[in-house]
């Protein structure tokens, strides 16, 4: 079969929907090595990668590269074409990744990765645009879409209450994996984890942004620094996500003990 596959989020810090890609990105061309590849760095018109030169490479004996673009606007005309189909040849297969769906398409078949639909149930943990965008592209995916890929069962059984009219029989749950490969080597200590024992904290790894709760958190520590003797430092080791400029200045607000956070970390 000719695959094609959506990596427009391609970056080697990436976390959230490019880990979950990049994984099954990489096993598919790792496992299926009778079948070739075209992969996609510039997919749709609701994500795009300004800095290509980091992108994360790929490698095999039959992967190609797709049509890549200087400028979002070219990128946005060329999937949006109504002769999509032509453009993009005899593929067999093209699986979104970044929650863009193309119109139907007579051939290649449409496979849709859904994540979830937090930008529906909580409009206000994301921005206006991306909310308006992640939705575009996932009603799209009910009227388009040949399949769905759903990260878990909860956001397959949420799709399907928003999207009663797509078939059920068609949407089916692949779980992500650890995108961590060598678990066996050990990683540099952040110098915000300098003179912080082993083991002798409470570590919150995720995206820091409203809907992972790092509020809620917060809250819970702060009883936690009241209640107990140990008063083990709390550390965040993520990237900064939606709506959470001020996250340090909350952190001081809700605990009020900055003497306590003696391991701060943003990776």
């Amino acid at each position: 079969m000719k695959i094609g596959f959506d990596i427009s989020q391609a970056s080697p810090t990436a976390a959230g929907c490019w880990a979950f890609a990049k994984c099954l990105c990489s096993s598919l061309i790792e496992n299926f090595r009778g079948h070739e590849f075209t992969l996609f760095e510039d997919f749709g018109d609701f994500w795009f990668n300004e800095n290509k030169s980091k992108s994360l490479a790929f490698s095999g004996p039959k992967v190609s590269r797709g049509t890549i673009f200087k400028e979002r606007q070219l990128c946005a005309e060329y999937w949006n074409d109504p002769a999509l189909d032509l453009k993009l040849g005899d593929l067999d297969f093209i699986h979104s990744n970044n929650f863009w769906c193309p119109e139907q398409l007579i051939r290649p078949s449409c496979i849709y990765t859904l994540y979830d639909l937090g930008f529906i149930d909580h409009p206000e943990w994301t921005t206006e645009e991306n909310r308006l965008g992640c939705f575009e592209g996932v009603y799209r995916s009910s009227l388009y879409a040949d399949f769905v890929v759903a990260i878990s069962e909860f956001s397959r059984k949420r799709y399907l209450e928003y999207f009663p009219h797509f078939p059920e029989e068609r949407i089916g749950v692949v779980y992500p994996t650890s995108r961590f490969e060598n678990v066996t080597k050990d990683g540099d200590r952040p110098a915000a984890l300098q003179g912080i024992r082993d083991r002798g904290f409470w570590l919150c790894v995720s995206t820091i942004e409203p809907r992972k709760n790092q509020l809620r958190l917060l809250d819970a520590y702060k009883r936690y620094l009241d209640e107990s003797e140990a008063k083990l430092p709390l550390i965040f080791a993520g990237g900064k996500g939606w709506l959470m400029d001020d996250f340090i200045v909350k952190i001081r607000e809700r605990v009020r003990a900055e003497s306590h956070f003696d391991g701060l970390c943003f990776r």
